[in-house]
């Protein structure tokens, strides 16, 4: 029998026939792929990837659109220990396709899956009768078109089994939150608010879209709850680490997460299948509604896990099967938080510094008194939900420097914090990579607060990512004199014709930060005259108003805002010599 290697598959344009083989008519199932389900694909007798198809799941590669096909349930006459696949395809270049099967035990649960590539045999663990396959199309171009898929049994000289007398084991998971509300899982499925399913890192238990055939039983203080597995993580995707015939990280004790044992112990150099470092030891992701409503649950936390398709349902409240192969949570001290500047005017979350608008919160272990508070970041506005802010612990008015304390532990956290400063007379928005800032006092800037009501900085957590987390800490208020002027320059000169000069500068300061700038001009090297003055901007234009030709300079002076006035330079510090025709001024010695 022929074999066929996903890798040639790529190569180029080509049709493979549908799978021949002398066998029985018993032994051979051609499914012409109109019966079972779809999801994303299109056509009759052929079929194509959809205009609605989306990328490919994580774990199937980097693919910019995939869809699927899952067939019915077919049964043979007899027991089946084998099958072999095959597809009557046409690939274009740039696209694949990918086969997966599974077999039914005779207790109605469903085996692991197991990825079927072209022309190889694939045994299953246990006898069955009851055989389906899911297709999956696959391109980063071209769609590919598939019209049949051809399966060959390999009878078995063993009998099908129900398991009347295995129980499914349980162990002791690290849970988190998934959220990702308006996501799709790794099964198709739109996360929605308060959603009931799991995600495990392993394709292998993956139920397809909107069924049960996987499902796990939650136990939590008191609670307990079966809901089904529709997604695949956290961390790994080939970690089925509950499955007696582990697909990967085999010498790892049953039931013990590979990002767990990375995390603790420095397996595997401490990184997952991708080479990430894991920051928990998760094995499990629960779905909103299971974690808030079912379980009760606040903030992350240790779970049993039920693995049902194992065998028996033990029931609610169940120990763990091997509690020694889930070791508990690390007891390391966390990192002890950095000492504030001197000088600090310190407003921590804690004892009510905080001022939680709105939105969900949770509890973080590590941070300035050992503890913080966060939520989830926001990919949009229609999303976003939490406020928080701290008031300025000011009695007198002056220029303050503002830092904000980053915690160094918990879920990865933004990118892009939005920390909003209401100050005296103004709002100044800053940007602060949380995630790159750890365990640090940040500077947001320097500015003049008064002891007046809405002096205050607030953050929110719209960030424009999902399933990162915004922390929320201490933040300090650092008193600054300042008695040094701020330097300024004319950076461009540049002719917009008509007799108009756009002209640009800039400033540099060194204590509480510009607040405006004057500018003169001067024509062919004559009396200075104000052009500007006390204005904020970075640039204007300006309009010769002598049609007769002549050359203009520039020179321009910046103010801060604790009242320093920066100095003019004595001659022009560019001019319009050279700026015609949209060129760039240049500098002078005048």
């Amino acid at each position: 029998m022929r074999r066929y290697l996903l890798a040639a598959l790529l190569l180029g344009l080509f049709t493979l026939p549908a799978l021949r083989t002398q066998a029985t008519n018993d032994q051979l199932w051609i499914d012409d792929l109109s019966t079972g389900s779809r999801d994303s694909l299109t056509g009759a007798g052929t079929i194509t990837l959809g205009a609605d198809a989306l990328a490919a799941p994580e774990y199937m590669g980097q693919f910019a659109q995939s869809g699927s096909y899952l067939s019915t349930e077919h049964t043979f006459p007899q027991a089946v220990g084998a099958v072999t696949l095959d597809a009557d395809a046409t690939l274009p270049e740039g696209a694949a396709i990918r086969l997966d099967v599974r077999g039914r035990n005779a207790s109605g649960a469903w085996q692991l899956w197991n990825e079927a590539p072209r022309g190889a045999r694939v045994a299953f663990e246990q006898p069955t009768q009851v055989v389906q396959f899911r297709l999956t199309l696959l391109t980063n171009g071209a769609t590919p078109r598939v019209r049949s898929v051809s399966l060959l049994a390999e009878w078995s000289d063993l009998s099908v089994s129900a398991f009347n007398n295995k129980v499914a084991p349980t162990y002791r998971i690290y849970a988190t939150r998934e959220g990702l509300v308006g996501r799709r899982t790794a099964n198709g499925h739109v996360i929605t608010p308060r959603d009931q399913f799991v995600a495990l890192p392993s394709w292998r238990s993956l139920s397809s879209k909107g069924g049960y055939e996987y499902k796990v039983r939650l136990s939590y203080k008191g609670r307990s709850v079966v809901v089904p597995v529709w997604d695949v993580g956290p961390w790994n995707t080939h970690d089925d680490y509950w499955s007696t015939n582990r697909q990967m990280w085999r010498d790892l004790p049953r039931g013990l997460p590979e990002a767990q044992a990375a995390y603790q112990n420095g397996y595997n150099g401490g990184r997952d299948e991708f080479g990430r470092r894991p920051n928990l030891p998760n094995g499990i992701d629960i779905a909103d509604g299971t974690f808030w409503d079912s379980l009760g649950m606040t903030d992350w936390g240790w779970v049993d896990v039920t693995f049902l398709w194992e065998g028996a349902d033990p029931g609610a409240g169940s120990a763990p099967s091997d509690p020694s192969g889930a070791p508990p949570a690390p007891t390391a001290t966390p990192v002890p938080a950095a000492p504030a500047p001197q000088g600090a005017l310190t407003v921590d979350n804690a004892n009510g510094g905080l001022n939680e608008i709105s939105g969900t919160w949770f509890n973080g272990s590590c941070g300035v008194g050992d503890s913080h508070r966060w939520t989830y970041t926001a990919p949009n506005q229609a999303k976003a939900e939490n406020l928080g802010s701290w008031k300025a612990p000011i009695s007198k008015p002056g220029f303050y420097e503002v830092f904000a304390y980053v915690p160094a532990c918990g879920k990865p956290a933004t990118r892009a914090a939005q920390y909003v400063i209401k100050h005296e007379g103004s709002t100044t928005t800053v940007s602060l990579d949380q995630e790159g800032h750890q365990n640090a006092w940040n500077s947001l800037g320097t500015f003049f607060f008064k002891p007046n009501a809405g002096q205050e900085v607030a953050l929110g957590d719209l960030t424009g990512e999902s399933g990162l987390s915004v922390r929320y800490d201490a933040l300090a208020w650092v008193p600054r004199s300042d008695t040094e002027a701020p330097s300024a320059t004319i950076t461009n000169v540049r002719s917009a014709g008509a007799g108009k000069y756009e002209v640009t500068w800039s400033a540099s300061d060194n204590g509480v930060g510009v607040a405006s700038f004057d500018v003169q001009v001067q024509r062919n090297n004559g009396t200075w005259t104000d052009w500007l003055v006390q204005t904020p901007s970075l640039g204007g234009t300006y309009l010769v108003s002598d049609v007769t030709p002549a050359i203009y300079g520039f020179r321009v002076r910046a103010r801060d805002w604790a009242g320093n006035i920066g100095t003019y330079t004595d001659g022009a510090q560019m001019t319009t010599a050279n700026a015609q025709n949209n060129l760039i001024g240049a500098s002078s010695d005048n």
